[in-house]
């Protein structure tokens, strides 16, 4: 089989808590071949206090080197960005939401559709569930997580870890 080799982005969605009821922090990691079609490569996700936050950051830009890591600033969560950005020499981008989630998911929902959205085995079973209940479930966090690794393709600048996908 064929194969083509991807850059890689990283979106995070933030959330500062560690109690059963708190939301996730989340890292989705995708690619986008020369074909367009958009491969979800890993959709990790945690409940952690902040500077256990800034360590699964690292630990997944450590794994996948992402040309750009796109990640939530609003209120405390522009700390996050700060920190990493001053400790690190990651390719952190602060994204300001200035859309709802549903309507930051939509272009995402349409390659769906499309079958331009493949995903890797192993994936774990959280970011199916978090799709397929979307947008009226429990936890929306590795979705939301995956709207802004979208947005960081647009940030990223070539040249980091490339992965070998199968072509189509």
């Amino acid at each position: 089989m064929p194969y083509t080799r991807i850059n890689v982005v990283a979106g995070v969605d933030l959330a500062l808590g560690t109690k059963d009821s708190s939301d996730y922090t989340a890292c989705v990691v995708i690619g986008r071949s020369p074909s367009g079609i958009i491969y979800v490569v890993d959709a990790q996700r945690i409940r952690a206090p902040f500077h256990q936050v800034l360590q699964f950051i690292q630990q997944m830009a450590a794994k996948w080197k992402p040309a750009a890591i796109a990640i939530e600033q609003v209120q405390y969560q522009a700390a996050v960005v700060q920190e990493l950005a001053r400790t690190t020499s990651l390719p952190v981008r602060g994204v300001h939401p200035d859309k709802d989630k549903l309507t930051r998911f939509m272009p995402l929902l349409a390659r769906y559709e499309q079958g331009l959205i493949r995903h890797a085995p192993g994936l774990t079973a959280a970011f199916e569930d978090e799709l397929l209940s979307f947008p009226v479930g429990s936890h929306d966090d590795l979705v939301d997580a995956l709207a802004y690794a979208w947005a960081a393709l647009g940030m990223a600048s070539p040249g980091r870890m490339t992965l070998q996908v199968p072509s189509l």
